[in-house]
């Protein structure tokens, strides 16, 4: 079927533009008013070769739209040394696709502003591999989103090792999916704060491993939310040391459920001493085996039930 004669004219005419356009040189480029940028349909900005958008000046790129900076692709904002990306701003750096976030330099990244990281969205995270998420500072790591950081790749949370993880905020930790938790190294959880083991919810201490949960310290696992100690898995509470069973506070005891208390081995019991033996309900005291009775002391006996 022909096209009709208007529709042959106006793409004839939009050829020619972008033909133009891309016969002119990085100085002429340069000399074009911001208003003439600004005017550019984003499918004429794609047109644009890498070397012309590289000579764009940083106010041009500060004027540029959100659907103008989704029309760029990676080799042109290859072309972008770190301040002119820096450029694009808050408001904007989230529409860069993933495929284009995937090709950034570690210079760029590191001239990225606290602001533009915050703005980065989920699927731009989540684009993030190894060479890019280690390119970032530990102040960076600490400015990116929660809602965001849930969406990095667990290879990505691995290459932060034990050394940069806790960079993460205490409340992008809190964000982070049972997978991600489960897949983090022994030695990355006990590198965590207290505090940030403090805001796990349910599905993050239900995700945690034997391995993870006998490599945290007495003060982290003393950290554990009252209402999220009985979300630890058969397998992870008996990973439990003597020494990691003695720092449970007697609310922490007092809320394990009686399967929980059941699954215990005697020298876990044992390890509670007198003061988590009293803090057991009659209904713990009732799930309790012979073994782990055998193995409470006279003071610890005299203090069941009491």
């Amino acid at each position: 079927m022909k096209r009709p004669a208007k529709f042959q004219k106006t793409r004839l005419k939009r050829n020619q533009v972008s033909r133009a356009l891309r016969a002119l040189t990085t100085d002429q480029l340069a000399t074009l008013g911001n208003g003439a940028i600004m005017a550019l349909s984003s499918q004429q900005l794609a047109r644009l070769s890498s070397h012309q958008v590289g000579a764009l000046t940083d106010d041009a790129l500060a004027q540029l739209s959100w659907a103008q900076v989704a029309a760029l692709n990676s080799a042109q904002v290859a072309a972008l040394d770190a301040s002119q990306l820096q450029a694009i701003g808050a408001d904007h750096i989230g529409a860069l696709r993933t495929s284009v976030i995937r090709q950034l330099s570690g210079e760029q990244l590191a001239a990225l502003t606290d602001e533009e990281l915050a703005a980065l969205s989920s699927s731009q995270l989540g684009a993030f591999n190894a060479r890019l998420i280690t390119a970032l500072s530990d102040e960076q790591l600490s400015r990116l989103a929660p809602g965001s950081v849930a969406a990095l790749s667990t290879a990505s949370l691995l290459a932060l090792g034990s050394a940069h993880l806790p960079a993460l905020s205490v409340e992008a930790l809190a964000a982070l999916t049972s997978h991600q938790i489960t897949a983090l190294s022994a030695s990355q959880l006990a590198a965590l704060g207290a505090s940030a083991v403090d805001l796990m919810n349910s599905a993050q201490v239900a995700a945690l491993t034997s391995s993870q949960v006998q490599a945290l310290s007495t003060e982290q696992i003393a950290a554990l939310g009252v209402s999220v100690v009985d979300a630890l898995s058969s397998n992870a509470l008996r990973s439990l040391g003597s020494e990691q069973m003695a720092a449970l506070s007697d609310e922490q005891i007092a809320a394990l459920t009686t399967r929980q208390i059941a699954l215990l081995r005697s020298g876990q019991m044992a390890a509670l001493g007198t003061h988590g033996i009293d803090a057991l309900s009659l209904a713990q005291v009732a799930a309790m085996g012979s073994a782990q009775i055998a193995s409470l002391t006279g003071d610890e006996l005299g203090m069941l039930g009491a």
